[in-house]
Formats: structure tokens, sequence, C-alpha cells
């Protein structure tokens, strides 16, 4: 009732430039603080990968992505970081290299430009998930934090590889429609539509064929999410083996 609340999809509708019939149902979930350790995401962009070239970022940064994204705190949250308007600029010289590697931020804040989100009980963050972001978790902070995600139909099949890669084959189950009111099936159906328009495409039919997939480069054993190889892959899921030669989107 909440994702599809008047409130929501308005300010979607506002974000995104769009009518409510072009609005369609994306991702869903609670981010919780760790119960065991601290610990912290790398700095990254949710679609441009990490050693992209400044005319690389450039050209990803200027395609509109059809999507808005958002945080919504019940307890107060302090764990987003990001670069305000790198959503639309790319990286200085100093910031790629402090986001080039796999390995988190010791302080997040050293990255030039970065400020912390700091959300009270009941307020909201939307962003761009393109934006330069990262996490840092701690263990001893209550956290419960709505985090989510809305999609443009006129975007077509734009948003499918960000989306898709979560395995949401229990989207498609009667049991979940059945709980939505017609505001949410008609936004649930646009993704389905989204789901089917891939078909034919031999990557995602494997990746959206399963709910958990993981990729492992088959010479050095590194694992990958895998629509972002570019190198030979087995794809593994619910105890079965798949043989790409290469993913890359």
């Amino acid at each position: 009732e909440w994702y599809t609340s008047d409130v929501l999809i308005n300010v979607a509708k506002e974000l995104l430039q769009c009518n409510e019939d072009e609005l369609q149902m994306e991702l869903c979930n609670l981010l919780i603080n760790p119960l065991e350790h601290d610990f912290a995401l790398r700095w990254h962009r949710d679609d441009v990968r990490e050693n992209a070239t400044a005319e690389e970022e450039v050209i990803a940064l200027g395609l509109w992505t059809h999507g808005v994204q958002w945080n919504a705190a019940l307890f107060e949250d302090s764990c987003l970081y990001l670069v305000p308007k790198t959503h639309k600029l790319p990286r200085t010289e100093l910031q790629r290299a402090q986001s080039m590697t796999q390995a988190p931020p010791a302080n997040p804040l050293d990255m030039p430009g970065a400020i912390r989100v700091t959300l009270q009980p009941g307020e909201s963050v939307f962003y761009n998930n393109n934006i330069l972001h990262c996490g840092a978790y701690n263990s001893k902070q209550r956290r419960a934090t709505l985090h989510g995600c809305m999609g443009d139909t006129r975007g077509g099949s734009t948003r499918a590889k960000n989306i898709l890669q979560h395995g949401l084959l229990w989207m498609t189950e009667d049991r979940f429609r059945d709980r939505l009111n017609e505001r949410g099936k008609k936004m649930l159906q646009a993704l389905i539509d989204m789901k089917e328009g891939v078909k034919g495409d031999h990557v995602f039919e494997l990746l959206i064929g399963f709910d958990n997939v993981d990729a492992v480069d088959n010479r050095s054993g590194k694992q990958f999410n895998g629509y972002v190889c570019d190198v030979p892959v087995l794809l593994q899921s619910e105890g079965k083996s798949h043989h790409l030669l290469k993913l890359g989107l």
C-alpha cells in the first residue's frame, strides 16, 4: 500500500516527468543494520562501471535511465554518502583514484566533494542511482530503512539490466499479484511486460531464469555479478552450472 500510495506515486511522476500509466513497479525492500560487525560498500555508480574512461562516463551520464530510487528512514539513518551533481558530471582525477577499486573507503568523507546524508525518522531521499555514492553501516546503530525504485515504461528495456538481475520470478506469481491494489497490478504488469520484452536475449534469459545467480571466472575463481562480466564465466544457480563465453551488456 505504501509503495503505491498517492504520496510516493506523485513524487515519482514529478521526478520522472511521466504519467501514472507509464510507471513501472520495480524494487522495494527493507535495509537493516549489520548484526555482528561494521562494513561498508565501495564508491560506485549503479550503471556505470568503475573503470570507465571520462569520455565513456560523459556518454553514460548523458543517457536518461528512466528510473528513480529512494531511501525512507524509519529510524535515524546516516549510512548514505554521495557526491552532489555527479549524476551529471564525470569524476575528477582525485575522485577517480578513490573509486577505481572494489575496496570500501576507510573514511567516505575523504572523497572530494562527498557529503553524508542523514535522514530523521519519516524522512526520505530520492536520487539518481548513477550519482557517485557509497554506504557505511554501523552494527551498533539501529537501522530500518525502506529502499525502493520505480521506472518509466517509456525507457523500454533500459531498466532491465539493473532490475531483473535481482531475480523477480516470485513477482509473477498469483499470490503476489492478488495482494496488490489495482494501481499496483498495473505497475506490476509493466514490469512483466519489460521482462517479456527482453526474451530472445540469451544473457537476460539466463539471468532472469533463476532467482539466485552467481558468476565465477573460470580462470581465477573471482566472483562477479553475472551481467557485468567481460571474461569467460561459469554461472551457478540452484546447484546447476551454465557456461557462457562472455557477459557484458
